[in-house]
């Protein structure tokens, strides 16, 4: 059994040409609800969310932080990208900017 602070298991990373992974990724609960204005309703679940998340990482360019880290018991990500682009969709991609709160 593990505790609610205990690492439960590293997720894949689809994202091995970015420099940073989100630690907090391998330690979601099972109960775990993703909201932001990319999807319409909520995503719930620790698999449906950590599959999700990592696939979404896989799409980003690169990430650009101004913070990330603790501040008290939330965990913060401030940080912009580009996702990817084609030269059929998009050449040079999509800038997007990102907050992320974890608690």
């Amino acid at each position: 059994m593990t505790t609610p602070n205990e690492p439960t298991g590293r997720l894949n990373n689809q994202a091995p040409h970015l420099d940073y992974y989100p630690e907090w990724l391998d330690n979601l609960a099972d109960d775990v609800i993703l909201q932001g204005n990319f999807a319409n309703g909520e995503v719930i679940g620790k698999e449906k969310v950590g599959k999700l998340l990592s696939f979404a990482r896989s799409n980003y360019a690169f990430q650009d932080f101004r913070f990330f880290g603790k501040r008290g018991e939330l965990f913060l990500e401030d940080y912009r990208s580009t996702i990817r682009g084609s030269e059929t969709y998009r050449p040079g991609g999509i800038e997007i900017y990102n907050f992320v709160v974890v608690y």
